[in-house]
């Protein structure tokens, strides 16, 4: 028999992922300086990825674990482990 609650169960965990794209480009601005759009931000189970310039890349892979460490304080629940 089919039972709806433990089906629903599985979106209970789903995040928007919109609004962790708009805390990531806040940190981004506030740690590296730099400004990248929401639609340049590319998240995965544990990877961010960003489209940018090469200049902004490397200035994303100097501050990688200070941006990974403010990442995790401001979003708990999440396993991001890198940042490219």
């Amino acid at each position: 028999m089919f039972n709806l609650s433990s089906y629903l169960e599985k979106f209970k965990n789903l995040k928007d992922q919109d609004s962790d794209k708009i805390l990531i480009k806040e940190i981004l601005l506030k740690e590296a300086g730099i400004n990248i759009s929401e639609r340049n931000i590319i998240i995965s189970k544990e990877k961010i990825s960003i489209k940018g310039s090469s200049i902004q890349k490397n200035i994303i892979f100097l501050k990688k674990e200070t941006i990974l460490e403010k990442i995790k304080e401001s979003l708990p629940n999440s396993s991001f482990k890198d940042i490219s």
